[in-house]
C-alpha cells in the first residue's frame, strides 16, 4: 500500500496533465467523497482505498462497484453521480447525510474508529 507522500505525488503529477475544465470537475464533491469513502471503507476491511483521481478516471468501473459493494455491505445504499452533484446515501428508504452514512458503516461493522478524524464529512 502506498505511503501518503507517494499519494500526493500521483495526484499532483495527475494533476499537471488536466485541463481547467478537468479540474473544476475534480473539485466536485462526486470524487473527492467517493475517493474518502473508499478510504472509510478500507479502514472498515469494506474495500481497497482509491484517490479522487483514480475514482474519476474510472467511472463504471469496478473500483467505483467495489465502493458501492462495500457501503451495500454495511446497509447503505450509495448513489454516485458523475454531473458535480454530492453523491447520495440511502439507510433503507430514507436518504440520509453522507455523516449519517459513516457513522452509521462503523457502527454496522462494529467498529471503534471515529470517521469525522478520517474523512471530510461536511461534503
Amino acid at each position: 500500500m502506498a505511503n501518503r507522500e507517494e499519494n500526493l505525488k500521483k495526484i499532483n503529477e495527475e494533476l499537471e496533465k488536466l485541463s481547467d475544465e478537468e479540474l473544476d470537475k475534480v473539485a466536485g464533491g462526486n470524487y473527492n467523497q467517493t475517493g474518502g469513502d473508499s478510504f472509510l471503507l478500507n479502514k472498515l476491511g469494506l474495500c481497497n482505498y482509491y484517490d479522487p483521481i483514480e475514482i474519476q478516471f474510472t467511472i463504471g468501473t469496478s473500483k467505483e462497484q467495489e465502493v458501492q459493494a462495500a457501503w451495500k455491505a454495511c446497509g447503505v445504499n450509495f448513489i454516485w453521480h458523475g454531473d458535480g452533484k454530492d453523491n447520495e446515501y440511502y439507510i433503507g428508504t430514507r436518504k440520509v447525510s453522507r455523516r449519517e452514512a459513516a457513522w452509521h458503516a462503523v457502527k454496522a461493522v462494529g467498529s471503534d474508529i471515529n470517521p469525522e478524524r478520517m474523512v471530510n464529512l461536511n461534503k
